[in-house]
């Protein structure tokens, strides 16, 4: 019993064993703690009590009741879980929803904390982004997570995602920046990462290539210290992408070859057909679309079947700049369309403007100015609703160039565009 509840709390606040145990104790004695062959006095209760914000109660509960009620909830964990990695995403949701409140009732404060974040992160893998921040910010102002930097750092990490997600990169851009304000006081180096790579989708998303560079590299100098494989491959992921949007080619691919190494499709497969997308995606804006085509065609391997409509989406959008690459219109049009057509909610309001660019460029290319100057209006629309305003005001003096009436921006826009 304690053993369970130790580990719940350990884990809810994102500590590795060792770094509970700090210089007093030895990782391996919290690993005889937790799996129930140690059992702590009262002295070492409260000490744990105190490094993990809890009471010493809330590790030693002690009545019928209270087991009964912590073996139910670990349960309910344990059914939330499997329907996340089966993308069961109201059922998911369900579950998390009711565990985190039968949690938080029991004062079983660490159980309430993974179903929280967990729901969360159910809502934004499903693209439900504003019910995803309405969770989040429910967790933002809730005392055990404003008590902790570490814990409050973690949500508003997902924030920062969230709002980008959704199209509002300034918020995503604010989020990311609180949560590098608290995680570098939290001693947690793979949270740290996770929020810089936040800001650098963010910044990457509104133009900032040169600041994006400067993230990247304090996220470079944090990855020999992340002790996540997963983490660890991501952030060699992501300093890639920022290397070879940035013209370096050659350290690009070393970076992406290193995220290979980290990355195995037997033990994450669908995250293996994600790398692969982004990866095609970096090769062919950096002008590489022949060793874009492998990684595009492992993508197109695992995310043809397993990935959710918004991955299949990206990818024909990756494969429409492939094709454009090879002076391949024809064939690249009909995607486009397709992805400038498609209702679903959860593809990005800025990859709908990129697609519109694109098509604007082959309607060009085919002497359909008119057509050209239509895909460029479009693609304005998209990219204002997306906070990308420099992009907006690209697309805008596009489409002034091919004609018609001049295109001036809107009277609420005009700052944020100029700024």
């Amino acid at each position: 019993m304690f053993g369970q509840t130790l580990k719940e709390a350990r884990k809810a606040r994102g500590l590795t064993q060792a770094q509970l145990a700090g210089d007093t104790y030895s990782a391996s004695y919290i690993s005889l703690l937790e799996s129930g062959r140690r059992r702590p006095n009262e002295s070492i209760v409260r000490d744990l009590a105190v490094r993990l914000n809890v009471s010493p109660a809330d590790l030693m509960p002690g009545s019928v009741g209270a087991l009964s009620s912590m073996v139910e909830l670990v349960e309910i964990e344990a059914d939330a879980r499997q329907a996340f990695r089966a993308k069961q995403v109201d059922k998911c949701s369900q579950l998390a929803e009711d565990g985190a409140r039968l949690a938080k009732q029991e004062s079983f404060l660490g159980i309430w904390w993974n179903l929280s974040y967990l729901r969360a992160e159910n809502l934004l893998e499903a693209g439900a982004y504003d019910a995803c921040l309405t969770q989040l910010t429910r967790m933002r102002e809730d005392p055990v997570v404003n008590g902790s930097s570490l814990l409050l750092g973690r949500v508003e990490t997902m924030m920062s995602t969230a709002h980008l997600g959704a199209g509002s990169i300034a918020q995503s851009l604010h989020f990311a920046h609180l949560a590098i304000a608290d995680l570098v006081h939290a001693d947690h180096n793979d949270a740290l990462a996770r929020a810089y790579m936040a800001l650098i989708a963010a910044l990457q998303e509104s133009g900032q290539t040169g600041e994006a560079q400067k993230a990247c590299t304090l996220l470079v100098e944090l990855i020999d210290r992340i002790e996540s494989r997963e983490i660890a491959g991501k952030a060699h992921w992501v300093a890639g992408n920022v290397a070879m949007l940035s013209g370096d080619v050659g350290e690009g691919t070393e970076h992406h070859e290193r995220a290979e190494e980290y990355f195995s499709p037997r033990e994450n497969i669908t995250l293996w057909g994600q790398f692969h997308k982004a990866a095609a995606d970096m090769r062919v804006r950096s002008g590489h679309p022949e060793v874009a085509w492998h990684h595009y065609r492992e993508a197109e391997k695992v995310l043809s079947l397993l990935g959710s409509e918004r991955e299949k989406l990206e990818l024909a959008l990756v494969e429409a700049r492939l094709y454009f690459a090879a002076g391949s219109d024809e064939q690249a049009v009909p995607l486009l369309r397709r992805i400038a057509d498609t209702n679903e909610p959860t593809f990005p309001t800025q990859a709908r403007g990129e697609a519109e660019e694109l098509l604007a460029d082959a309607a060009f290319r085919a002497g359909d100015q008119q057509g050209a100057r239509l895909a460029c209006l479009r693609a304005v629309t998209h990219f204002e609703d997306a906070g990308a305003h420099e992009r907006a005001v690209e697309q805008r003096r596009r489409a002034n160039r091919y004609g018609g009436m001049p295109v001036q921006p809107p009277p609420n826009r005009t700052s944020q565009a100029n700024n």
